[in-house]
């Protein structure tokens, strides 16, 4: 990874070849844990790429619309289902993060 920065020197291209890079690893080593990875070919370079980014972003969202869900059935018991598939549809962590405060502040489910 270090061998591409320095032999290619506009940015936009090395980002594409490191996360095609990326994407060839984890295809080619699907077995290997992400922290097994990261210790193979090195912790800053595989977070910096777009794969890991974005790996992590959903990873936040996915614990965000969990963690709306817990706290409204901790709540309210029955959650109607329809909440959890709008809750899978949204990908802004913002809105979210919102949601988040309005689950516990919410007096009765049909306000949420």
């Amino acid at each position: 990874m270090e061998r591409t920065r320095a032999q290619v020197a506009d940015a936009n291209a090395q980002e594409r070849i490191l996360e095609l890079i990326d994407k060839i690893l984890v295809y080619k080593f699907p077995k290997l844990s992400r922290q097994e990875l990261e210790a193979m070919f090195g912790l800053d370079d595989l977070k910096q790429t777009r794969y890991f980014q974005d790996v992590m972003e959903e990873g936040g969202l996915k614990n965000a619309r969990k963690y709306i869900l817990s706290v409204l059935e901790t709540r309210f018991a029955n959650v109607p289902q329809d909440i959890g598939k709008t809750l899978n549809s949204i990908n802004d962590s913002s809105f979210l993060d919102s949601l988040i405060r309005q689950a516990v502040n919410v007096q009765n489910i049909a306000e949420f």
